[in-house]
């Protein structure tokens, strides 16, 4: 933030990576770098807030999560161990385009984090717990934080495609219309939210879309399963499950235990 130094990780290695990587800092000024830390797993993203350099790791079975270690280096802090996944960019065919998804604003980290019905903004102080600043208006894939506060971030409705955003005292406010004529253009059908137990007892997240012909009677039904263990289904806008429910099937998804948003528990 003060354009005196660049932080990023790395690894140096002869034959194959081990995914021992540290955190180092490049001192513009003197043209040298030094390690800050090394926590010893794979690290993500990397911010400078306030006093402080925040990054994240991730081990062999995806679990990720946040730290932090003083500018001049020493031992890391754990601040946020996350379950879900964090960075999560919103899956599905109206989300285009890359951006920021883990950065620093004065002395606040913001973040990205996916729970079970999409992706939300985070913001949070070393040794505090995180605050979430979007709505359940917005999903956010991307964001710039302004000096006053305000955020503006590139995202997805409820239901529909991706659009800016206004995000301020916890509400949103759409600043963008790029995507209203298309919208209005074709009959969609919204999906339905539809929770269920699994047979250990566990509650997951699905969604059914009914085509009209459903209204006469039975009809024929595709599920979508989706690959991972990464990745999530959401209750927005798909091309293809809208192909399949206009050609009179019923289309059925759902969020595994598993999924970018829930652990395997």
């Amino acid at each position: 933030q003060d354009g005196k130094a660049v932080y990023y990780a790395g690894e140096s290695y002869t034959v194959a990576q081990t995914f021992d990587e540290g955190l180092y800092a490049y001192d513009a000024a003197a043209r040298a770098t030094h390690e800050l830390c090394r926590p010893g797993l794979q690290i993500g993203a990397v911010a400078q807030a306030g006093e402080r350099v925040w990054f994240t790791t991730m081990n062999a079975t995806f679990d990720t999560d946040i730290w932090s270690v003083a500018l001049s280096g020493g031992q890391p802090a754990l601040e946020l161990a996350v379950e879900e996944d964090l960075g999560f960019q919103n899956s599905g065919d109206t989300c285009r385009g890359g951006g920021v998804s883990f950065a620093g604003c004065g002395e606040l980290l913001y973040f990205v984090k996916s729970d079970r019905h999409g992706a939300h903004l985070y913001r949070m102080a070393s040794g505090a717990q995180p605050e979430r600043i979007s709505d359940e208006n917005v999903w956010v894939n991307h964001f710039a934080v302004e000096r006053g506060g305000r955020v503006l971030c590139a995202g997805l409705p409820a239901f529909g495609m991706m659009e800016v955003f206004a995000l301020q005292n916890g509400r949103s406010s759409v600043l963008t219309h790029l995507n209203d004529e298309i919208m209005g253009k074709y009959a969609l059908v919204q999906p339905r939210y539809l929770p269920f137990n699994s047979r250990d007892g566990v509650d997951l997240d699905g969604w059914v879309m009914l085509p009209p012909e459903a209204e006469k009677g039975k009809v024929p039904v595709i599920l979508l399963i989706h690959g991972g263990p990464r990745g999530q289904y959401q209750g927005t806008l798909s091309f293809d499950a809208q192909v399949m429910a206009s050609g009179g099937y019923a289309v059925i998804f759902c969020t595994p235990r598993g999924s970018s948003s829930r652990s395997c528990a």
